[in-house]
């Protein structure tokens, strides 16, 4: 009676043995699709009928890479998105990022001060907020055609920064975007942005060189405040407002081409540049006139602004 009453506990307790070995093969076995690092941790998204459609990475995880290989795909379904303060603050050394991925979330990888490389892929649509911010060993990034915009302090502060390339695509820079770049040495802006955020390239102590896009009308508040090496502007066609600050205590500043287009100049736009000495300006002297009047103020001091239709003394 008493191996008649134990047969089926023990069919049982095989039986659920075998189960939970299979479930965990399959959960440790069938995790990533190609050569990602393992250990990450994922959120699946599904629709309102349970259907699975892609997933996101969502934090390290048990992960112990120092060279991080996102996945282009996970038990089956794409990797469209890093999620916010994925790998903040952690000790990565560099991250590669497929082409199926096309948001990096906010501040998911602000702070990894060990961050020195990242590889995107095209395919990328959107940079968040804080995204690269205070990554102080991170020294160049290319970023993919695919790339729409960048958000409110992506690479603030990322004091080692010196190479960046923007390509054509690039619609909208937020707010202080790359502020405290302190090795950023030039940088060129293609035609398609049409939109800069105040303070973009404030504090950018070693900046010299900046083109700014073609479709730009208005030159933003704190646009290149304190960059003290700048010493060549290239100016849009359209631009027709100098916000307040925006080129506050540019003291390198020698000279500067502005068009006739131009209806605006904020106060203390060129506030302590000293060395600006030259205007190259496309309107008529009272056109230059009306123009500095506005705030009861002349928005620049020792200086000759050479109108179309002679030269404009800019008192001391």
């Amino acid at each position: 009676m008493y191996r008649y009453k134990s047969w089926p506990l023990v069919l049982f307790s095989i039986l659920s043995l075998f189960i939970m070995t299979t479930t965990f093969r399959i959960q440790t076995e069938v995790t990533i699709d190609g050569n990602g690092s393992k250990g990450l941790f994922y959120y699946e998204v599904s629709d309102e009928d349970g259907n699975l459609l892609y997933c996101t990475v969502g934090d390290i995880g048990s992960c112990r890479d120092k060279d991080i290989v996102i996945p282009a795909y996970y038990k089956g379904l794409p990797v469209t998105q890093i999620m916010h303060n994925a790998f903040q603050n952690s000790s990565i050394r560099s991250v590669t990022i497929p082409s199926t991925v096309t948001v990096i979330g906010d501040s998911s990888f602000a702070g990894c001060e060990e961050l020195t490389a990242v590889y995107l892929s095209d395919g990328l649509e959107t940079i968040t907020n804080n995204a690269f911010a205070e990554c102080h060993q991170l020294q160049e990034i290319a970023l993919p055609k695919s790339l729409r915009s960048i958000g409110y302090q992506a690479f603030y502060r990322c004091t080692e920064l010196n190479t960046l390339d923007i390509e054509y695509g690039v619609e909208s820079i937020g707010d202080y975007a790359f502020a405290y770049c302190a090795s950023l040495r030039s940088i060129s802006l293609p035609d398609s942005i049409a939109s800069l955020g105040c303070g973009v390239f404030e504090g950018c102590e070693s900046l010299k060189n900046a083109r700014l896009p073609n479709i730009l009308g208005t030159l933003p508040e704190r646009c290149f405040y304190e960059c003290a090496k700048l010493e060549k502007v290239t100016m849009p066609d359209l631009v027709n407002t100098i916000s307040t600050d925006a080129f506050y205590r540019c003291e390198s500043l020698t000279e500067l081409t502005l068009t006739a287009d131009l209806f605006c100049i904020d106060k203390d736009a060129f506030s302590m540049c000293n060395a600006l000495s030259y205007i190259e300006y496309g309107g008529t002297m009272k056109m230059w006139e009306e123009l500095c009047m506005q705030y009861g103020d002349y928005p620049v001091r020792n200086c000759t602004v050479h109108c179309s239709d002679g030269d404009y003394w800019m008192y001391p």
